[in-house]
């Protein structure tokens, strides 16, 4: 039996003459789409530009060979391969020359997504016709002569009352409140100055506060009134001169007494201390220790001046000047 090419080589007819590698045009496989871009530089006599199908495992798609000269270049080489695409390529040529009429109408039957949005656009002007309607309709609803269209249009926007000018109460009270809020501005209130109502009803005769006139405005209260006007609330009190001078005369002192033979007194202070001035009866010297009697510290009597001891337990000793001395004692002012 006589073999011809590829069967002369394996020597098995059952196997394929030759694979697609060999052959130019032919598909190929890669990996991904790096080696897509490095795999067959040096295999372009294989390949054949819009005929080379390459499968990239990596992205599950075939990409089509466009360009030899770029095929280092993804976008410019290489172009993506799908079944929508290979099928419809003839019918985007035909397409292509169409009338404009033809094309229309083309788009319309053959596309969906177009029609679609034709038909949202169509919607939304209708729909922006609808809303321009309907604003101007509320804009003429129950509009007052004059200048109260563009007010109305004013509240509608940043919602501030609706303010009204009268020339008196009388006039004010004629005009009937639509709604609230609303204001009415009197030029003359009826001592010839202007004032400014808030309604707090509507219709004829609307019941108003006021909120303001030049009088309320220009009204200065006197020290005394302030303070009269201010003690006259609950839970304050009238702090008086006579208050002051007692509190002025009361003094923070204390006084240790020191019965021969004791020498010592233990004392306790919450807070730190400042002390003004200290007396002694019977004895000359006084000493205190803040360290539990390990260092005493003297204090010359009588003192006057500042001297400040920190908070906590403090001890003081005397030394009796002589035996006779039976009681001892030592007065001391506090700031």
């Amino acid at each position: 039996m006589l073999y011809a090419g590829d069967e002369r080589k394996h020597n098995n007819p059952n196997l394929a003459y030759v694979d697609a590698e060999s052959v130019r045009g032919g598909n190929r496989v890669t990996a991904n789409l790096s080696t897509l871009l490095s795999d067959f530089t040096n295999k372009l006599d294989q390949l054949k530009e819009h005929v080379t199908r390459v499968y990239v495992i990596s992205e599950d798609k075939d990409y089509r060979l466009k360009n030899k000269a770029k095929i280092n270049d993804l976008m410019a080489g290489w172009s993506v391969v799908n079944a929508v695409s290979d099928v419809s390529d003839k019918e985007d040529k035909a397409n292509k020359v169409q009338t404009v009429s033809s094309l229309t109408q083309a788009t319309s039957t053959n596309y969906p997504s177009e029609r679609a949005v034709r038909l949202l656009h169509d919607q939304e002007v209708a729909d922006r016709s609808s809303a321009i309607t309907n604003a101007i309709d509320a804009i003429k609803d129950n509009v007052n002569p004059q200048f109260d269209t563009l007010k109305k249009i004013a509240d509608a926007f940043v919602g501030s009352p609706v303010q009204k000018s009268f020339s008196s109460p009388t006039e004010r009270n004629s005009f009937n409140v639509s709604k609230l809020p609303f204001q009415a501005f009197v030029t003359d209130d009826g001592d010839g100055k202007w004032a400014l109502y808030q309604a707090i009803s509507t219709g004829t005769n609307a019941t108003y506060v006021k909120v303001s006139d030049p009088d309320l405005l220009n009204t200065a209260l006197s020290d005394q009134q302030i303070k009269a006007a201010y003690e006259r609330n609950l839970d304050t009190n009238v702090f008086t001169n006579a208050d002051k001078e007692k509190l002025s005369g009361v003094t923070r002192d204390f006084t240790l007494s020191f019965p021969q033979p004791v020498r010592f007194y233990k004392d306790y202070f919450e807070n730190k201390v400042t002390i003004s001035k200290v007396v002694g009866d019977g004895v000359n010297l006084l000493r205190y220790s803040t360290d539990g009697g390990v260092h005493f510290y003297p204090i010359n009597l009588p003192f006057s001046g500042s001297l400040t001891i920190d908070a906590g337990w403090i001890i003081w000793r005397i030394d009796f000047p002589n035996t006779t001395v039976a009681l001892a004692a030592v007065n001391i002012k506090l700031l």
